[in-house]
């Protein structure tokens, strides 16, 4: 079980929000459509729309942690094949993924999961590892589409307790809030990231989307 709060806004730049994100009582999934590429809101939303499904449908049956790792290896790889599926003459879309799952099998912990350098945060720092060229921090070396080989996804279990906070969002959305004093309670992430647009202090150019979750 699990308390959350979400918002998303398209910034002080865009024109368009490439972010997505989605939430049900089993997966929260966060989404960074690659900006520059072809349709990247659409591979945003067809990546969380499509790993959301494959959770769905299955997890209930995963038994064990040796299972649970390889099911959501496998969630990647078919969301991976999803996105691609939108390849057209203009180019092949592509996304960041990052998300939180709960299995039954064990509800004292979550699985992390992590392509792309969209994040997910704990009450102890940055949980996820960027996947960015270490010359051109802004270069992914791995996403969801583009690339013809399915990429390998990190994954983390996070052992957790009633009242535990965790994040999962953008880098528009963390590059502006680790500018910012993190130490007050925050519980409308909406309301949050919109007075976030609004400081003189902060640049906002990138779409901005967080998720906060705490557990029940």
């Amino acid at each position: 079980m699990m308390n959350v709060s979400a918002g998303t806004h398209v910034g002080k730049r865009r024109t368009n929000n490439e972010d997505f994100f989605l939430v049900t009582d089993q997966v929260v999934v966060v989404a960074d459509g690659i900006g520059g590429n072809t349709r990247g809101e659409e591979a945003s939303r067809t990546a969380c729309e499509e790993f959301v499904e494959f959770i769905t449908i299955r997890a209930n049956d995963v038994p064990d942690d040796f299972t649970a790792r390889r099911f959501l290896s496998q969630a990647v790889a078919f969301t991976h094949n999803r996105v691609r599926a939108l390849d057209s003459d203009d180019g092949r879309p592509g996304t960041t993924l990052v998300a939180m799952v709960e299995f039954k099998f064990n509800p004292s912990v979550r699985y992390v999961v992590n392509v792309g350098d969209s994040r997910c945060y704990g009450e102890d720092g940055q949980i996820t590892v960027d996947h960015c060229d270490p010359v051109f921090a802004n270069q992914l070396t791995r996403c969801i589409g583009v690339m013809d080989e399915e990429p390998e996804a990190d994954i983390y279990v996070v052992g957790v307790e009633p009242g535990d906070r965790l994040v999962i969002c953008t880098d528009g959305f963390y590059k502006e809030f680790e500018k910012l004093d993190d130490s007050f309670e925050i519980e409308d992430a909406q309301e949050f990231i919109d007075w976030m647009v609004d400081q003189e202090s902060t640049w906002c150019s990138d779409n901005l989307t967080a998720v906060f979750v705490e557990i029940a």
